[in-house]
């Protein structure tokens, strides 16, 4: 069954009475918030015909409020997602935006290892193509576990199918962005990284040749060989 707001907020759109939702949205708590952002998300994906209309929907009810509710940011962890919310994102520098863990959608991104379609190809698109400011400073924001993105990707991403080439292209790319926009890794995190993947028997399934070695070893300017010896491959 669906709450008030929803059903609130479904009927101005039936009504035609869409520019009163922007008001409507500012007065509603976080996580009625999502579930409207949510609802406009699955209509768009339901239905190709209205997808511009509920996406652009979103950027004016994203922009109005000037954040995004703290229980999207993690939620945002597809590519289906991203592209969806990718122009609300921009228009206010959403991409750096932490919840409560001091997590990015970019971090969600990055450990989400349930997704098909992966995302680096199109965050490379929108450095390249849109100048994101933003995104550049997501990549190299660290959590509260002092880890960024990409350094999540490495340690709790256990989806080791092979990278498309201009995926694993992209994901070198950002690994450069990030060194660029960041502090140094953390000391010790490559070791605690390894030993965790050690822990968890991920590096039974890699070897030497493995892209998930030299994405690694790229990450933390390091030679493909000490992630060998730390790994115990």
């Amino acid at each position: 069954m669906q709450n008030q707001t929803l059903q609130r907020f479904i009927s101005y759109i039936k009504t035609q009475q869409v520019d009163k939702l922007p008001e409507f949205y500012t007065q509603l708590s976080d996580s009625d918030c999502v579930l409207v952002l949510k609802f406009c998300f699955e209509q768009a994906i339901q239905n190709q015909e209205v997808y511009i209309f509920f996406q652009d929907l979103c950027k004016q009810l994203i922009t109005e409020k000037k954040a995004l509710p703290e229980g999207l940011i993690t939620g945002i962890n597809t590519l289906e997602r991203l592209a969806f919310f990718s122009s609300a994102l921009t228009e206010i520098e959403g991409y750096k935006q932490a919840n409560r863990q001091g997590n990015t959608l970019v971090h969600a991104l990055c450990t989400n290892s349930q997704q098909t379609e992966w995302p680096f190809n199109f965050l490379r698109s929108l450095m390249l193509f849109e100048r994101n400011e933003s995104l550049a400073h997501a990549l190299g924001h660290k959590n509260h576990q002092r880890m960024r993105p990409i350094d999540c990707y490495l340690a709790f991403n256990h989806n080791l199918a092979k990278l498309p080439d201009h995926e694993l292209s992209a994901l070198l790319a950002l690994i450069e962005i990030q060194s660029k926009t960041s502090e140094q890794s953390e000391p010790g995190l490559l070791h605690a990284i390894c030993q965790f993947l050690v822990k968890e028997k991920i590096n039974k399934q890699l070897d030497s040749t493995h892209p998930r070695i030299l994405l690694i070893a790229s990450c933390f300017q390091a030679r493909v060989e000490t992630i060998c010896t730390l790994l115990k491959i």
